[in-house]
């Protein structure tokens, strides 16, 4: 009786520390012993020390959250809100990401402030402005490159070096200055150009005409300009160029137009001077009359005689009117071309349209080819300068149409006949051979209708594929475990396939059957006594199975009316157990 006491207590003792352990937090209590000094077993609750708490273990006190690795709080997360650990660093670069580790861009370090959160990227170098100092300041690929260039000293003393030379600046030295010359350069390096006009007073050419040719030198805008000793001055009708044009006399009043006292081209005339005086001098003396609508031999007539023409030539008209005759009308030469006929069967264009005998001239009648079939009829036709009969209809390919087209004197002999067609019937009905039958094309069906399988085609013809499923309804293996291996036929898409009838579902204890189809038979499932005194369906300890079912089968040890913590004691005794 003792013992069963004992193990009443210790269920009593269990059911405790299960609820302690629920008060204190699962996994927060440090392990600890059992009151019997042994070992007690460990907790459900989380990793390290918690899973193995016991009677005797700490509760989690909560406390503020700490960017340390721990739960703080004791609410089952670890560094919520943190983005580090406090204290930890890591590498940065805030440049661009083609420029890190390039030149003399690197990276910084950041470090984990208290709060848990990543402080400011220290020690970094990005890209700067490029400095002729031998390094690659802007961190792409190349150094001291696209520096200006450096420019020292002025006029023609100036000097310009490049700006960088193998990371040192390049040293600036002026050229020495000079003697000043006519240029439009500071020759001496004083800041001012062609000063004190050098090359000034000497004899030069002005390249002008007349009295303005000769003159002296003077310095202008960089070069030496020689300024006439005469300077121009008003013409007059002296025999002199006193203008400096290189045109004697053309003084005021002269090269007017005038007209003279003469007919055609020589009425008109310029002014001009004659000794001391401007009188009208004809422009255009008499020539020989030409085409071109003046009076060019000045007798008050133009164009007379018909100058330049007469000669052959092409008047570029088709036809009998190509070749013309040249003459003078309107002051212009032209080809003029003969006068058009009435066409006529000649080979010739006579009407100048650029055809040859169009429009059929004198044929139009009926007439008989001598062909076969449809190409007998014809038309009497002008061909090259003659009359032929001609076919109205020329031979073609044979069609199906009742006719001989191809005029070899059968009718409809090798016509389109014999080609695949559509009869406009559903499934395999729908293809045809085509037939000509009475100068028309038919199509007629290549196949008849057949019982309907599992094919994905209409083999009966009726405009349905696969219907009432063909080769389906019959038991099959699915090739799935337990009691997923059992289906039915059908016919899907045209092809046979077995699909389940039964689908997973939980285990069911004590039926022999797989019924969540993973190769396991009544897996999970707890022993129980079958003994009519003992309470059907009570699960045992796992430990103890093989001993219960033998004892159920015994009366004296089964409780009559029901299963509690004496009996158990009892049974647990009789298995062997300390209680």
């Amino acid at each position: 009786m003792a013992r069963r006491r004992s193990g009443a207590w210790r269920l009593l003792v269990l059911g405790l520390g299960v609820s302690l352990a629920a008060i204190s937090g699962v996994g927060c209590a440090a392990g600890g012993e059992s009151d019997t000094g042994t070992p007690g077993e460990g907790g459900s609750g989380g990793a390290g020390q918690g899973g193995a708490g016991g009677a005797g273990g700490q509760a989690c006190v909560p406390a503020a959250e700490a960017c340390d690795g721990m739960d703080n709080d004791c609410n089952g997360q670890v560094d919520e809100g943190c983005a580090c650990q406090t204290g930890t660093t890591q590498a940065c670069y805030s440049g661009p990401v083609d420029t890190k580790g390039v030149g003399a861009c690197k990276d910084g370090v950041q470090t984990c402030d208290a709060a848990g959160q990543w402080g400011p990227c220290a020690d970094e170098v990005g890209p700067a402005d490029e400095t002729c100092n031998g390094a690659d300041d802007d961190c792409d690929g190349s150094s001291d490159e696209e520096l200006p260039e450096v420019t020292c000293g002025v006029g023609a003393c100036a000097v310009t070096v490049a700006g960088c030379d193998n990371g040192v600046p390049p040293a600036c030295n002026p050229l020495p200055a000079g003697k000043e010359v006519c240029d439009g350069i500071d020759n001496d390096c004083n800041g001012t150009t062609d000063e004190a006009d050098p090359g000034l007073g000497k004899a030069c050419e002005t390249g002008s005409q007349g009295p303005c040719s000769t003159g002296k030198n003077q310095c202008l805008d960089g070069a030496l300009a020689c300024v006439p000793d005469v300077m121009a001055a008003a013409e007059k009708c002296d025999g002199v160029d006193n203008d400096c044009n290189g045109i004697l006399d053309d003084a005021p009043g002269t090269g007017m137009t005038c007209t003279t006292a003469k007919p055609g081209v020589c009425a008109a005339g310029t002014t001009k001077c004659s000794g001391a005086i401007v009188i009208c001098v004809s422009d255009v003396a008499s020539t020989p009359e030409t085409c071109n609508g003046l009076d060019d031999d000045c007798d008050s007539l133009a164009d007379e005689g018909n100058p330049g023409g007469g000669a052959s030539c092409s008047s570029g008209q088709p036809g009998i009117c190509a070749n013309g005759k040249m003459t003078c009308a309107g002051g212009q030469l032209s080809c003029v071309a003969p006068t058009p006929k009435n066409e006529a069967c000649n080979n010739l264009d006579d009407d100048c349209n650029g055809q040859v005998d169009d429009g059929n001239p004198g044929g139009g009648g009926g007439c008989v080819t001598g062909l076969l079939g449809a190409c007998g009829v014809g038309t009497l036709t002008c061909v090259s300068g003659g009359y032929t009969c001609v076919p109205n209809i020329q031979p073609t390919t044979e069609t199906c149409n009742g006719l001989d087209d191809d005029c070899n004197g059968s009718i409809d002999d090798g016509s389109a006949a014999g080609g695949s067609c559509s009869t406009g019937l559903p499934g395999q009905c729908a293809a045809g051979t085509i037939k000509c039958q009475g100068g028309m094309l038919k199509c007629e069906s290549t196949a008849p209708p057949q019982t309907e399988t599992c094919n994905g085609a209409d083999d009966n013809c009726n405009g349905q594929i696969d219907e009432n499923n063909p080769g389906g309804g019959v038991a099959c293996n699915t090739g799935q475990l337990g009691a997923c291996g059992k289906g039915t036929t059908l016919c899907q898409n045209g092809v046979i396939k077995c699909p389940i009838t039964v689908s997973p579902a939980t285990e069911a204890c004590s039926n022999g059957v797989d019924d969540d189809c993973d190769g396991q038979t009544d897996e999970g499932c707890p022993n129980t006594c079958a003994h009519s005194k003992c309470v059907t369906g009570t699960k045992l300890t796992s430990g103890c199975d093989p001993c219960v079912t033998s004892i159920c089968a015994v009366d004296s040890y089964c409780c009559s009316t029901s299963w509690d913590s004496i009996c158990v004691g009892e049974v647990l005794s009789v298995c062997g157990i300390t209680c």
